[in-house]
């Protein structure tokens, strides 16, 4: 492989693991938000 084609597959492979990342922490703010929602209407 050239070094164009090394550059194209080390970009995918950072958006993907940046895209999955961002997935994550987006499932773990929304899950935290829920358990505040609950603590906040237990009082």
């Amino acid at each position: 492989m050239n070094g164009t084609a090394y550059l194209a597959v080390g970009f995918g492979v950072l958006w993907l693991i940046v895209g999955w990342y961002l997935y994550w922490l987006g499932r773990r703010l929304v899950a935290l938000e829920r358990r505040l929602d609950r603590v906040d209407s237990a009082r």
